[in-house]
């Protein structure tokens, strides 16, 4: 308690100021992570190497040639710097893969019935992934076939392709390039296609048998030639921009980023982070680089991060390009180098992102108040895993929390009673010293010292909740736990907000019943006004955020009115 009581109360009493204090705190602290928060982009390196490959000559006229193809700027860029390689110019192997190769599409099932995975042979790249086992299959990876460009893209995370490879340097190969199918299983597919330089690219996909959502990508180069190479690769990945119905009260889901883990530090960028041309380098060894979704992460990882060195991401035309450069190798005749990546394609849930290795779990960001979203949703699934039933396991970890938080709410209510109770004796003070703010004030606070009422408990159980709300909301946003999981009724997503706004408006009843049951101030219209409408605001802003939080917060409303009238009653017998 502070010294100075007359910067907290003033002649109108403590209860208006202890109700506008919980008033300002809510509907900030509601309006800034409703509207604005989101996962923070890291500043980027801005000393980033650029691309060492440059178009010039002939290799320009290649680039223009691959435009007018429509392979687009990345694609015509990738044709010019083969054409630029000096070694370009050796005559073309004799076994080398024809460019019209017809394409063809192969698909991979893991053991579980996970995932389905649909790989092109042009590219050699995942053009197809959806996640079974969800209400309807969530599709991860979508290229629309004949499409380099997909503007309105209705997949969650791909939407042109995931890891093709286009060469850097030494050799003639662009992302949309045919491969061979060279052998062909449930589980396992190898691509092969041989460059005109006589180098040989082998790309081996696997179903991980030991983890979830993983498929082991091996990429084979072997010098077919007599002459010594080096090589430089990209792996890219491709994703449209999405849009997203929003509105003031229900903003929609975040957008999607752009991930890169370069040398322990952790980068995450947005379509609108990269607005205007701008392209955003990280110079490193490379843990793992990827696109983000709240629920959802597509992401590649080298064996040994020395292998990739370094992660662009750029955008154009609403398309965002990832490029993971691969360090340049020296082939002699007869070689073969081999390079092992994990990639990853699956929900952001923890144990999973653990058991594929790569530290991929960083990438759940629960934000301030991870501290309580974590044990929160640990302590949220051990119930649900009793109930069966997340709607029913909210309830119940709400009165948990309400049993936690029980002796500090008991003394609140206890000391709003008190104060109720000698309201005569404030008031009188108050007509006797209302013309003296500063003696006012000592006044109160000796009568509250000598009924012992701490006149600021009224604060209590609201700064004791918004911490908590904020953690289940932030919770909510980012568990793939609870993702598309039902209560009852029309409530069949408790991450998404009531379609019939049925909960925010019973949340709201029941807080304009607790608020019955809190003393007001009598001589402070305005501030009784101000106690009425806060639950309508409230009301309006949960309109828009997920159903669950609403359910929490009205729970703990028909809680909390339970407290209050067994005190009153206490009171009044």
């Amino acid at each position: 308690m502070t010294n100075h009581p007359t910067n907290f109360l003033g002649p109108e009493g403590p209860d208006s100021k202890r109700m506008f204090l919980a008033i300002a705190l809510t509907a900030v602290a509601f309006s800034l992570f409703s509207y604005f928060a989101k996962p923070s982009a890291l500043t980027p390196n801005h000393g980033a190497a650029k691309n060492a490959a440059s178009s010039q000559g002939a290799g320009a006229a290649a680039g223009a040639a691959g435009a007018d193809k429509g392979l687009g700027g990345a694609a015509g860029q990738a044709a010019g710097a083969g054409s630029a390689d000096s070694n370009a110019a050796a005559a073309p192997a004799a076994n080398a893969t024809p460019d019209n190769l017809r394409a063809s599409t192969v698909v991979l099932k893991d053991a579980k019935g996970l995932f389905r995975a649909e790989l092109s042979s042009r590219g050699a790249q995942i053009t197809g992934f959806e996640l079974l086992g969800y209400r309807k299959p969530i599709e991860l990876v979508k290229t629309p076939a004949g499409a380099n460009v997909v503007p309105e893209a209705k997949a969650l995370i791909g939407a042109q392709g995931f890891f093709a490879l286009r060469a850097r340097e030494g050799l003639t190969l662009i992302e949309t390039a045919p491969y061979a199918v060279a052998n062909i299983s449930p589980t396992e597919t190898v691509f092969t296609r041989v460059t005109k330089e006589g180098i040989q690219l082998q790309k081996r996909f696997a179903v991980a048998a030991d983890r979830d959502y993983v498929l082991r990508t091996t990429l084979e180069l072997k010098n077919e030639s007599g002459t010594p190479r080096s090589i430089a690769l990209d792996w890219l990945m491709q994703r449209a921009r999405v849009e997203h119905k929003k509105s003031w009260f229900a903003p929609g889901p975040d957008e999607f980023g752009v991930v890169c883990q370069v040398q322990d530090k952790h980068e995450r960028m947005t379509l609108s982070d990269l607005e205007g041309g701008k392209i955003k380098a990280f110079s490193g060894a490379v843990a793992f680089a990827g696109l983000d979704e709240r629920y959802f992460l597509g992401a590649l990882a080298p064996v040994d991060p020395t292998i990739l060195t370094s992660c662009k991401a750029s955008v154009s035309s609403g398309l965002a390009t990832l490029t993971l450069e691969q360090a340049a190798v020296m082939l002699n005749p007869g070689e073969t180098k081999t390079f092992a990546f994990d990639s990853y394609l699956g929900p952001k849930k923890i144990e999973l992102l653990t058991a594929a290795d790569h530290d991929l779990e960083t990438n759940i960001d629960y934000g301030f108040f991870g501290v309580l979203s974590q044990p929160m949703l640990w302590l949220l699934v051990q119930i649900y895993n009793l109930v069966k039933n997340f709607g029913i396991a909210i309830i119940l970890l709400t009165l948990i929390i309400k049993l936690i938080t029980y002796p500090l709410t008991q003394k609140s209510f206890v000391s709003m009673q008190e104060l109720k109770k000698i309201a005569p004796e404030v008031k009188a003070l108050q007509d006797k010293y209302g013309h003296d703010k500063a003696v006012l004030g000592q006044k109160q606070m000796e009568l509250y010292k000598q009924h012992g009422i701490n006149p600021m408990a009224g604060c209590l159980p609201m700064l004791i909740q918004m911490p908590i709300w904020l953690a289940l909301y932030q919770m909510l946003g980012n568990s793939i736990e609870i993702y598309q999981q039902p209560f009852f009724g029309w409530i069949s997503d408790l991450t998404a907000p009531d379609p019939y706004f049925i909960l925010p408006i019973v949340m709201g009843a029941s807080m304009i019943v607790q608020t019955a049951f809190q003393p007001t101030p009598e001589d402070q219209p305005q501030m009784k006004i101000m106690m009425w409408i806060m639950p309508i605001f409230l009301t309006v802003i949960m309109i828009g955020l997920p159903a669950g939080l609403s359910l929490y917060i009205l729970t703990n409303n028909v809680l909390t009115i339970l407290q209050q009238m067994l005190i009153k009653r206490r009171y009044q017998s």
